[in-house]
């Protein structure tokens, strides 16, 4: 999603109800601009309040937390009562898992995630 999809959405969740947005140069907001412009009042403390860089942080946050769920999604088959693997197969996945759904607490930067390697498994997950 791009910045002005985002502060788009942030306008109008703030009760304003615009329905174009054109930013002009990302480092100046005065070049920033809402329609229609009897608006522009309106939005401007939103524009003002408006955080590229934690605007871009939460949305590669959620990038990881989605790779991560589809991670979690695939790998599902190896904690199942009818799984083909052994016990030790099963603790290995296990301990995988545990080491994705950790990943947003147990790391701090979203542009650098370390990304746990899955386990070895002998028994192809069933087709």
């Amino acid at each position: 999603m791009d910045i002005a999809q985002l502060l788009f959405g942030q306008i109008v969740a703030a009760g304003v109800e615009i329905v174009g947005l054109s930013i002009g140069a990302s480092d100046d907001k005065s070049t920033w601009t809402v329609q229609p412009t009897s608006l522009q009042a309106a939005a401007q403390p939103t524009i003002d309040s408006f955080d590229i860089p934690a605007e871009e942080t939460a949305w590669q946050w959620y990038e990881v937390r989605t790779q991560r769920d589809q991670l979690l999604t695939i790998s599902d088959w190896t904690q199942g009562n009818d799984t083909p693997l052994d016990t030790s197969e099963v603790t290995a996945w296990s301990t995988y898992r545990e080491t994705l759904r950790n990943i947003p607490q147990d790391q701090s930067d979203p542009y650098a995630i370390v990304w746990p390697t899955p386990p070895f498994v002998i028994n192809p997950p069933p087709v």
